[in-house]
């Protein structure tokens, strides 16, 4: 911050933004008032007013066009109440924005350019764009936290096994796409044609069962339809989304915790932002080319609880297979696109266990599971039926680990970090640790003219 008046801050989804937040805050409450915290969703400013309060944060609420209190040095409020009031209050010495990837969003940028000066501190799990806005157009800095594993490693975030539909050939699947994404007509007919509303109470009740699961769906109308499949199923549903009151919202969600509802159906509700107590596992019923909305979605259940064990995904959908499992090392920045090039597609070779049946990654000479001999060749085919199999991520770390280990040159290095859609200076950081060398300005320029070549 003594370099850039806008920094942006990521750490993924469970790591604890809201408590860094009250922190921030409290400090700069009593350094440079006032303080304005700014979100763009009601459930998230919420959650945000329980921190602040946790952390003895006194604040005042902004709301549409009026304020609690117009001279309190804290002030929490949507970025559309903020701007209504924006005369009225005093203009803040900081700003601070949860899911900061809205940044590039015109209502945004004229609340960022009425704050001028100040500071503003952006704070994300996936400081990326669908649209590829490039972030570094708001911020100067990027500042990581830790990653997902990282946290794992620490206990922070729970340890989590993966089942998923067998790989496709291709995870566009023939979809139409809008704005970057699936269109949500098209994935409602995919879904319909793959049967797989049908097998969302079949999988929960193999693998959640008495556990709680948040099932995410492309269209309220799908959401209702899932609720209706799992209640014929037995299990205790419920529907919540934008349409949903305020307070029947909060009882269905608490239901999770209490055990009373085993199920809950949503679109975008809980994809950002939002703790959802006593979740064991989600079911991503969302195809997706959002690397951002599907690590928000499958880092719902990632969060540690008292008596979780791990916590499970259910990927009807082949997300996994676009985008990697919800640990995988990638490499944020700042510009277009915020992570590796857009339109690649991550999809993991996989072996077949003639023994036990399981689906794992490859480059292990024996099944996980079952310990016999992996059948070289075998190919795995997609069934009517969207049977879901395990993805072993312990399997996948063996096998990245030995990918390393096998690129001894700087030149095998820049390939496998093309492979892996890493950037530049990634291969020569690691040349230089592996070799105990200097990262110098000669080593970056080797690496750099290697990246060329292969271009």
């Amino acid at each position: 911050m003594r370099r850039h008046r806008r920094v942006l801050v990521q750490a993924p989804t469970g790591f604890g933004k809201s408590v860094v937040i009250a922190h921030m805050v409290a400090s700069a409450q009593v350094a440079c008032p006032p303080v304005w915290v700014a979100a763009h969703r009601r459930e998230i400013l919420d959650q945000l007013s329980r921190v602040l309060w946790a952390c003895d944060v006194g604040h005042s609420w902004v709301l549409g066009r009026r304020a609690k209190n117009n001279l309190a040095s804290v002030q929490l409020g949507s970025i559309q109440s903020l701007w209504n009031r924006r005369t009225q209050l005093r203009r803040p010495s900081l700003l601070v924005v949860d899911e900061a990837h809205h940044c590039t969003s015109p209502t945004y940028r004229r609340l960022l350019a009425h704050v001028g000066s100040a500071w503003v501190i952006g704070l994300t799990a996936t400081p990326m764009r669908l649209d590829g806005q490039p972030l570094g157009d708001i911020f100067g800095e990027l500042v990581l936290g830790p990653s997902t594993a990282e946290l794992i490693q620490m206990g922070r975030l729970a340890r989590y096994r993966v089942f998923g539909a067998a790989p496709p050939d291709d995870t566009r699947e023939g979809m139409k796409r809008r704005a970057g994404d699936f269109a949500r007509g098209a994935q409602e007919d995919w879904l319909a044609d793959k049967r797989i509303l049908g097998d969302g109470p079949k999988h929960y009740m193999k693998w959640v069962y008495p556990g709680s699961s948040l099932v995410f769906c492309p269209t309220r109308r799908v959401a209702r339809e899932a609720r209706d499949r799992f209640r014929r199923a037995g299990i205790p549903s419920e529907y919540v989304g934008g349409d949903t009151p305020a307070a029947d919202r909060m009882a269905r969600v608490r239901g999770l915790k209490t055990g009373h509802v085993k199920v809950v159906t949503s679109v975008d509700l809980f994809s950002e932002g939002l703790d959802c107590p006593g979740l064991a596992a989600v079911q991503l019923m969302r195809p997706t080319e959002s690397l951002a909305l599907y690590l928000q979605q499958v880092g719902r259940a990632l969060r540690v609880e008292d008596g979780k064990q791990e916590a499970l995904i259910l990927d009807h959908v082949k997300n996994v297979w676009r985008h990697g499992l919800p640990d995988a090392q990638r490499e944020w920045v700042l510009e277009k696109g915020g992570s590796r090039k857009r339109g690649s597609t991550p999809v993991a070779s996989v072996s077949y266990c003639a023994e036990c049946f399981a689906v794992f990654r490859s480059g292990v000479p024996r099944c996980p599971a079952c310990g016999h001999a992996v059948t070289v060749g075998r190919k795995v085919e997609e069934d009517r039926e969207a049977t879901l199999v395990e993805i072993d991520p312990a399997v996948q770390r063996v096998k990245r680990r030995a990918e390393e280990r096998s690129a001894r040159t700087l030149d095998d290095l820049v390939r496998l970090a093309q492979q892996r859609g890493y950037r530049r200076g990634w291969a020569a950081h690691r040349f230089a640790a592996r070799h105990g060398i200097e990262l110098d300005a000669q080593l970056r320029a080797q690496e750099g003219a290697l990246w060329k070549h292969s271009a």
